[in-house]
């Protein structure tokens, strides 16, 4: 019965782990990553401080250039958990750092994911620091650059002729044939603008001209869902982006300028009713939506819409506001250059 229980207590022992031998490797690996996390926490630290902010940049990037994608995972995992909720100039900096970082080793993002990435900044979007809300956006275009520089272009959705329905932004994660690589970018922005909390739209819908700007060609595959998209949003009241969203209209017409066209019969009629509106910066950047779109599509592909896009410059001819006169004097002059309407034969 002893030499039973004995040999329980020996096998209890080895099971337990006790007198084995760890793998050679794993205390020195252990030993490297607390010094990574070290090395990262010292640095982002010096992000508080204008004097120390462009030594704390410099020691992140070329941190980054030698970690391996395990050990970027501690370095970007920091970066995302980052807060300071009194320094604004912190907050903005640790933003800056992620396309910085991208840039530097693009391993990194790879590994981490884009959409890890993009989800955590999505959440700065709502900081009442505007500076911090536009860097934030601005990082957010430069990592789509760099996602779509390095994936390979998805072949186009078909156009759909149904009307605006709501798009499934559950089918934009990313990865897939139709949804590219902006579905990990476009997912929680469109969330976040369709969110009760108003705080986030205005930097969302900055996010989402910045996406759009930067994913240059490649957004073409998102043309027909990002119209109906931005569309509802513009129509509802409750909105409080509406100037930034109207960013991302003249940003959709420049970078896709033949997949909107079919999209001209919804959108002119809602930037001319922004130019009406009460937000001043809303009637500026609709003036400036029309002016590209009628310096970047053809012209005879606007003539129908000539009469709508000049009343709506006529509004905003004797804005109150500067910036808006100057941006509706500019489109006027626009719009002169146009067609005019063909008319109803007899």
């Amino acid at each position: 019965m002893e030499d039973h229980l004995d040999a329980s207590k020996n096998d209890l022992s080895v099971s337990l782990g006790e007198g084995a031998s760890r793998p050679k490797g794993s205390k020195k690996e252990e030993k490297a990553k607390q010094e990574v996390k070290t090395k990262v926490e010292r640095a982002l630290a010096k992000l508080h401080d204008r004097d120390t902010v462009n030594n704390a940049l410099s020691e992140v990037i070329a941190m980054a250039e030698n970690l391996t994608p395990e050990q970027g995972t501690i370095l970007l995992g920091a970066m995302c958990k980052f807060e300071d909720q009194k320094n604004g100039f912190a907050r903005s900096n640790v933003a800056k750092l992620f396309p910085m970082v991208a840039q530097a080793n693009y391993s990194l993002l790879q590994s981490f994911t884009p959409a890890k990435v993009a989800s955590s900044l999505v959440k700065r979007l709502k900081d009442s620091d505007s500076s911090v809300m536009n860097t934030v956006a601005e990082s957010l275009g430069e990592l789509a650059r760099m996602v779509c520089d390095k994936s390979p272009a998805p072949e186009p959705a078909p156009p759909s002729d149904a009307p605006d329905e709501k798009l499934d932004v559950s089918a934009l994660e990313g990865g897939g044939k139709s949804e590219g690589p902006l579905g990990a970018f476009l997912k929680p922005i469109f969330a976040g603008m369709e969110s009760g909390d108003n705080a986030m739209h205005p930097g969302c819908a900055l996010a989402l001209a910045h996406v759009i700007y930067n994913a240059s060609a490649k957004a073409e595959t998102h043309c027909d869902k990002l119209a109906k998209r931005i569309g509802q949003a513009l129509d509802r009241t409750q909105f409080a982006g509406k100037s930034n969203l109207l960013i991302a209209v003249a940003n959709l017409v420049e970078v896709c300028p033949a997949a909107v066209v079919q999209h001209l019969p919804s959108l002119i009629p809602r930037l001319a009713a922004a130019a009406g509106g009460s937000d001043w910066n809303a009637r500026k950047s609709s003036m400036e939506a029309i002016e590209t779109v009628c310096t970047r599509l053809a012209p005879d592909v606007l003539a129908g819409f000539k009469a709508t896009m000049s009343e709506a410059a006529e509004k905003c001819r004797y804005d109150k506001m500067k910036p808006a006169r100057d941006a509706a004097s500019l489109t006027l002059t626009a719009i002169a250059k146009l067609p005019a309407a063909p008319t109803e034969p007899p």
